[in-house]
């Protein structure tokens, strides 16, 4: 799985255990949690930058709130969005999977795919307010097109800042 967004290397992405508790970075990772899955990256700050943009620490949840990290100020409904394509030969290898019974993988990459660019636009977003965290984040799915083509996902929640 690629990298959510700049400066995050998922080549040193670490596997997270289904029953670990952690929802929050420590460090220098980023832990997402949706829907009891966990993803992690570890943040490679690379060239300096402007420190507004910079993030070290960066809290994404599903929760309305996050234990030991009271919300001080709730910036705005920051947003995410990707539209992905499905091509012809994804449609036939997932059509011949779906009659013999396997799981179509070209379509679980697609949407993997979609959700985390997703995911990465909503924190970008998030990081140009100031915020230090992302909770209530919701991500829906839709299909477009006449015949249904293509994907739609979109992420949303709303950007605070946190007492610590």
């Amino acid at each position: 799985m690629p990298a959510p967004w700049p400066g995050w290397n998922d080549r040193r992405r670490e596997a997270v255990r289904p029953d670990d508790e952690v929802k929050i970075i420590h460090g220098n990772d980023l832990v997402i949690t949706l829907a009891g899955q966990n993803l992690r990256w570890r943040f490679d700050p690379g060239p300096p930058v402007h420190p507004h943009h910079r993030r070290d620490q960066m809290i994404v949840t599903t929760t309305p709130t996050v234990e030991g990290y009271p919300v001080t100020q709730y910036l705005r409904v920051v947003c995410g969005e990707t539209i992905a394509g499905v091509n012809m030969f994804k449609d036939i290898a997932a059509g011949f999977r779906n009659m013999v019974g396997g799981r179509s993988q070209s379509y679980e990459n697609e949407l993997i795919q979609a959700r985390e660019t997703a995911l990465a636009e909503m924190v970008q977003r998030a990081q140009e307010l100031g915020a230090e965290g992302v909770v209530g984040v919701d991500i829906d799915y839709e299909t477009l097109g006449s015949d249904n083509g293509m994907l739609m996902v979109t992420a949303s929640g709303t950007a605070v800042r946190f007492s610590r």
